[in-house]
């Protein structure tokens, strides 16, 4: 309010860089890099009713991989072999009954990652 009522005079100081010093190189652009705390696995809606979306994400020389799940017990009731190293896979519940289940992502016979779901179903 003071400059436009003229009661101030401001002008912005102009720096410039002293010589002898070089600009920073700008790195080429390369393309979106994934961060080393990416989600393995991820299943949603939690709970679930008719079925479930498992979304995995594998490095490229992890190819072929096995998305298991189990009941509580540890029962595998169902196996779904992966062929991509990432996808959005949707899990058809309707033939399982109610309650907690283990989604496992298994490389070699090795799991590396679970996450769990409740499955809960409504009824008309």
């Amino acid at each position: 309010m003071l400059i436009a009522s003229n009661n101030l005079v401001y002008s912005e100081p102009i720096y410039l860089p002293e010589p002898g010093y070089k600009s920073s190189k700008k790195d080429k652009y390369s393309g979106v890099k994934l961060s080393d705390n990416v989600p393995v696995l991820t299943v949603y809606p939690n709970p679930a009713h008719e079925y479930f979306i498992a979304e995995y994400y594998l490095q490229e020389s992890e190819i072929p991989a096995v998305l298991a799940i189990s009941d509580v017990t540890g029962k595998k009731v169902r196996e779904i072999f992966l062929k991509n190293n990432s996808d959005v896979y949707i899990v058809r519940t309707n033939d399982l009954p109610n309650g907690l289940y283990l989604v496992s992502l298994t490389l070699r016979s090795k799991s590396v990652a679970t996450a769990k779901i409740t499955l809960m179903y409504r009824y008309h």
